[in-house]
């Protein structure tokens, strides 16, 4: 049996069917908030069920007879929030990196697309040889790589 985390209860069967009972009635209302941050339905749909997750999983950092509707609000829009943060950084990357290349940010966006699906299956085979290396020396090697190859444009 594993230990607890620091800071944190064994888990309570008890207070977790009370949890989730009070979680599963706020749906609708966290449905409509997601919706009107997000303007998308199957937008605020994806969003408020990645909200409740996060809610389930932090469950034991709720206090039972406080305001749980507040509680899952504010975790909504953090979530809300960082994905609009990790949107624009990466649009920012996109739009940089297709400057670099000299080709469309569509170009760009589907050449990482690409290359995401190669790793994965690359990755999920364990078609990979470790050469020993630290990961700082290989960082660097990609890094070379990249420099070389913004060179030849």
């Amino acid at each position: 049996m594993s230990e607890p985390q620091v800071g944190r209860s064994a888990p309570d069967p008890v207070r977790d069917v009370a949890f989730k009972r009070e979680l599963v009635t706020l749906i609708p209302h966290l449905r409509a908030f997601a919706r009107t941050l997000t303007g998308d339905p199957t937008a605020a749909d994806d969003l408020a069920q990645d909200a409740m997750m996060k809610a389930w999983d932090a469950r034991a950092s709720f206090q039972l007879g406080t305001n749980m509707k507040a509680w899952t609000f504010m975790i909504l829009r953090n979530q809300f929030y960082s994905e609009k943060r990790r949107s624009w950084r990466q649009s920012q990357l996109d739009q940089e990196a297709a400057e670099i290349c000299g080709c469309a940010v569509g170009t760009v966006k589907s050449r990482v697309s690409r290359a995401r699906r190669a790793l994965q299956a690359i990755l999920e085979a364990g078609a990979y040889d470790r050469d020993g290396g630290s990961a700082g020396d290989a960082m660097h090697a990609i890094l070379a790589d990249a420099e070389r190859l913004s060179s030849l444009r």
